[in-house]
């Protein structure tokens, strides 16, 4: 498996502006302290680098869902987002599966504890289930607790779609994904999973007509050349296998 180089950035996210710094006075010598961005802004700023499903968006997310818990250990939807973000890492080969999935599962589980009735905890911990601890019939339990608290999570509705599909449940994938996307039209990450779907579905030339077009839309999008190679080699288009392959992050061993 390749794994991408991977840095946690020091300092504070270019997606927001700073406060206006602070003067101390000290006499002669002034010394001047920028404010530091509130927990409400570091989080908001961390949930669109993770919807951004880009290397540089999982990045920052990482970094700000850690900075908020440093500052504040029992902001439970810190950890839920925290949990989503080490969840997303192994699908885009940015951090071997062995490290993060096991983090991603710590911080569910802590997440849960401080709030049982938090949504995103259940459902980070039911896509941990599922693509690391192999525990389906948990997972999908635990995805219908979290759509049982939370019916208009569109996040929930995308990954229990994924869950779903590799089942071989197509219809039920398909008709969860819609839902996602009625609920999110504007994620690239739901998109392209609805291409993914169609695709094992076998509709696979409406499933490479979803992508190409997101890929128009959305060129740093991680998911979208892999997604195209993987259809273009079933296609028998080697030409165009190889094209985005060089691209795309490969897959998980």
């Amino acid at each position: 498996l390749l794994v991408l180089a991977f840095t946690i950035a020091a300092g504070v996210s270019l997606f927001y502006r700073p406060a206006p710094p602070t003067t101390l006075s000290g006499g002669d010598n002034e010394v001047t302290e920028p404010l530091s961005p509130s927990i409400h802004d570091l989080y908001l700023a961390g949930r669109y680098n993770l919807s951004t499903r880009t290397p540089e968006g999982l990045t920052r997310a990482l970094e700000q869902f850690t900075q908020i818990i440093a500052r504040d250990p029992n902001h439970a939807g810190a950890y839920a987002e925290l949990a989503n973000t080490y969840n997303l890492l192994p699908q885009y080969a940015l951090m071997p599966a062995d490290i993060a999935y096991p983090q991603a599962k710590t911080a569910a589980e802590r997440a849960i504890r401080l709030d049982a009735k938090l949504a995103a905890g259940y459902s980070a911990l039911g896509f941990t289930e599922f693509f690391w601890s192999r525990d389906f019939s948990r997972s999908k339990a635990l995805f219908e607790e979290a759509l049982a608290l939370d019916p208009n999570s569109a996040q929930t509705y995308a990954w229990y779609a994924m869950t779903i599909m590799h089942s071989g449940e197509f219809g039920k994938a398909l008709a969860a994904i819609s839902k996602a996307q009625e609920l999110d039209p504007e994620s690239r990450a739901i998109v392209a999973n609805k291409a993914l779907i169609l695709f094992h579905a076998g509709n696979t030339k409406e499933a490479i007509a979803i992508l190409k077009e997101l890929r128009r839309t959305a060129p740093g999008h991680l998911a979208t050349p892999f997604y195209l190679a993987t259809m273009f080699l079933d296609e028998e288009d080697y030409e165009g296998s190889l094209r985005e392959s060089p691209q795309a992050p490969p897959p998980q061993k």
